[in-house]
């Protein structure tokens, strides 16, 4: 009988160094390097706004959407200042202030021709400029991407605005 439950012990045991040996690897760079080796691509993560954003400028078609007094103020050009729903630009903010994306090769970067679409601009006194193309292709600051997260949240950030980038 003690045979039997020293064999179980063991083979928990060698059951339990498996698992946390695996999760070690999945959790590594390990992983990431052998499932883009078989084919898989590799997603990471992009957060954006490190500070509380304070100013977004539109580019393209001239807009401004500032914090003011803990308030959202959305200026279009000839036209009154206009507050939007605050609680609607923080979940914005909240949601997708750290997006997935796709990191774009050095190749693919020098076939692109992004343009400018809006600058970022933050309590800490950081800048950053938003460079896209056909709303595929990004660009913040050195980081060139592929998103689709970041797709969406412009697209809805559009919409609650109801401006273009």
């Amino acid at each position: 009988m003690n045979w039997k439950l020293g064999f179980k012990a063991l083979t928990l045991g060698i059951a339990l160094s498996a698992t946390v040996y695996s999760m070690y690897l999945l959790n590594s760079q390990h992983s990431t390097d052998f499932f883009t080796s078989l084919g898989f691509t590799s997603s990471k993560s992009l957060t954006w706004c490190t500070d509380r954003l304070q100013r977004v400028e539109g580019m393209t078609t001239p807009w401004t959407l500032e914090s003011k007094e803990r308030q959202w103020i959305l200026t279009l050009p000839q036209q009154s200042p206009v507050r939007v729903d605050p609680l609607a630009v923080e979940k914005w903010l909240a949601r997708y202030c750290t997006v997935s994306i796709q990191p774009l090769s050095s190749e693919k970067i020098l076939e692109l021709k992004l343009t400018p679409s809006a600058r970022l601009f933050f309590n800490d006194g950081q800048k950053a400029l938003l460079y896209q193309k056909e709303l595929l292709f990004f660009q913040i600051n050195e980081v060139t991407f592929e998103s689709h997260e970041f797709q969406e949240a412009l697209r809805q950030l559009s919409q609650l605005l109801k401006v273009s980038f």
